[in-house]
């Protein structure tokens, strides 16, 4: 881990070595030689590894009226993950690297690498490196992340006659946002926060697919765009059914009290980190979807296009609403 200056007025390499600390000398991935300290750490490798990198911007991917240090070190991991979890493949080592700015609290490095260090210890991965500088216009942090994987599941797999699954309910994490910037923490369940501010990579659901599954991607930016690029890398067309979106009951209620249609959060919202597949007909036809997902759709001919039949039974095109990165503020 090296650094630029930054405002500490105990220096930089102090603030490493407090980094270290609360990051341990204990690593939880295997084949660690060297971690944080040096130039570069040192690490064992064979096979295939995957390699992925997500950026979090303060202002466009969080809001610190609402989110705590802690939380965004979780997050900031978590989608890096996930990354890996939708590849079908295992963590092995992360590098973090952070451009924090003068008027941030004294204790906010801190808090945040407890964040991501209680995710590491879950998820058998370790920091093994990264950069710490200073930033005069918000905090920015980069994840990069590598991966081992003996079998990809690419996104490109998808068949017509497939079925189309989602693991969890997507739209909790979009219903937090919406409640956490109207309402507030003290009034935000503790399940749709939970949603929205520490998301969790979904390893879990890894060994349930391995029979079954043709696709994979993990919802990162909203149902409607992650079906669409899907069908874009399979050469396929698709069709969802918005009555069978499994929504979680908060965010039922807190729809139904904001006259707001619950399937919007799921196309629309993003940062679920949910896992979206395509899963071989005959095997669900036998055995039903892997533990953890549910039915929301088919895989079709291409030339029937990307449709959704809505709530009140209307077809229609499915549409890109997912979050857009460019998207002018």
């Amino acid at each position: 881990m090296t650094s630029q200056k930054t405002e500490d007025p105990r220096g930089e390499f102090a603030k490493i070595e407090e980094i270290k600390k609360i990051l341990g000398t204990e690593t939880f991935s295997s084949g660690v030689e060297v971690g944080i300290g040096d130039d570069a750490a040192v690490v064992e490798g064979s096979g295939r590894l995957l390699l992925c990198t997500d950026a979090f911007v303060e202002g466009t991917h969080f809001d610190f009226s609402f989110i705590e240090p802690v939380e965004l070190g979780h997050k900031a991991l978590a989608a890096t993950l996930s990354d890996i979890a939708a590849m079908n493949g295992k963590p092995r080592y992360l590098l973090l690297s952070i451009a924090v700015t003068p008027s941030a609290p004294s204790d906010f490095l801190n808090s945040f690498y407890r964040g991501a260090r209680a995710l590491c210890a879950k998820h058998s991965v370790s920091i093994v490196g990264g950069d710490l500088t200073s930033s005069q216009h918000g905090v920015f942090i980069d994840v990069v992340g590598v991966g081992q994987v003996e079998k990809p599941i690419l996104r490109s797999g998808a068949r017509p006659g497939d079925y189309i699954a989602v693991s969890g309910t997507p739209g909790a994490s979009a219903a937090g946002l919406y409640s956490l910037q109207k309402y507030g923490r003290a009034q935000t369940s503790n399940s749709l926060r939970h949603a929205h501010l520490l998301p969790i990579p979904r390893f879990d659901l890894i060994a349930g697919l391995q029979s079954a599954c043709t696709s994979l991607i993990d919802i990162s930016d909203g149902l409607s765009s992650e079906v669409l690029h899907v069908a874009r890398a399979s050469k396929t067309g698709a069709h969802l059914e918005a009555k069978s979106f499994p929504i979680h009951p908060d965010a039922l209620k807190l729809a139904h009290a904001e006259k707001i249609d619950p399937t919007h959060w799921a196309l629309s919202g993003g940062e679920d980190y949910e896992l979206l597949a395509t899963l071989d007909a005959s095997f669900v036809e036998k055995k039903g979807p892997p533990p953890g997902f549910t039915v929301i759709g088919r895989v079709t001919p291409p030339d029937e296009g990307v449709t959704i039949t809505h709530q009140d039974g209307k077809r229609s095109p499915l549409v890109a609403t997912g979050f857009n990165h460019f998207a002018s503020s």
